[in-house]
């Protein structure tokens, strides 16, 4: 009996001990390991527990460090009733709020001043001063009406692209019914054309408290909706639909396919007990 089980054991370990057990989510995965001493095969299971997937489309590995810096979706309306959409970012880091250049000549934003500024960079050994046109914005919100009025100095600089919030938070704050200021779009390409510094970064921040999802990543309250700020040592990959990493079983045939699996690894398992105990029965 023990050496027709085993036979049949390592017939099939490939095929069907060493296969994803999946109901809904991922379980776990079973692998099958053989070893020989003195004549004598043992077997034994292995359980490796895979991370919990919540969509078919996408898997959370380990990765670097990733900071999200404070950005936000908003609309800069003009007098005329133009507004344009954009994405801002907001720095308490620094003393003065800072407009695109191209977006004051395109949007004809209202003029105040026009001073002599000097901006040093941190870590800066040098700094630059030269005159810049001081500007009226109007900033509001993409969900709703929030708003706030503020002035910017113009810059020519151009900020470099950053991602907008992971889809695994994006679900999170669905899930909450939370507005996210800058939620996630597969084809989101809007850069960044203003900044909010110390000056008025307080204007635009609301008394709510703070959500913490983690230790060191939060999502701060702010008129613009709920914007996500820290780092993360988890990021989020996303795959195509035609190339998903495990599938999760929705329709009856595939959750029949996978019940008869798992009923091969359980007659497997007990093999030799089923046939002791129709022994002693027929005894």
């Amino acid at each position: 009996m023990f050496v027709s089980r085993s036979s049949r054991l390592l017939a099939v370990a490939s095929c069907v001990l060493t296969k994803d057990i999946i109901r809904g989510v991922v379980l776990e995965r079973i692998r099958l390991s053989v070893s020989s001493s003195k004549g004598n095969t043992m077997f034994q299971f292995v359980k490796i527990p895979l991370i919990p997937l919540t969509t078919a489309n996408q898997v959370n590995i380990f990765a670097s460090n990733v900071t999200h810096l404070q950005t936000a979706k908003i609309f800069i309306t003009v007098p005329t009733g133009i507004a344009k959409l954009t994405r801002c970012i907001l720095d308490g880091g620094s003393q003065s709020s800072f407009v695109s250049t191209r977006l004051v000549d395109v949007l004809n934003l209202k003029v105040i001043s026009t001073n002599n500024l000097e901006v040093r960079g941190f870590e800066s050994h040098s700094s630059e001063t030269q005159p810049r046109r001081r500007v009226q914005l109007e900033l509001s919100s993409i969900w709703n009406k929030s708003s706030v009025s503020l002035s910017a100095f113009e810059s020519s600089n151009t900020y470099a692209p950053h991602q907008t919030v992971p889809t695994d938070i994006t679900l999170f704050a669905r899930q909450k019914k939370l507005k996210l200021a800058d939620p996630y779009e597969k084809t989101d390409n809007l850069p960044i054309e203003v900044l909010i510094g110390a000056d008025f970064y307080w204007t635009v921040m609301t008394v709510k408290p703070p959500k913490k999802l983690t230790e060191s990543l939060v999502l701060m309250p702010s008129i613009f909706g709920w914007i996500l700020s820290g780092s993360r040592s988890m990021t989020n990959i996303k795959f195509d639909k035609t190339s998903a990493i495990h599938s999760i079983c929705t329709d009856k045939v595939a959750l029949q396919k996978e019940d008869e699996d798992v009923r091969t690894f359980w007659d497997l398992e007990t093999l030799g007990i089923k046939a002791s105990q129709e022994k002693e029965v027929y005894a």
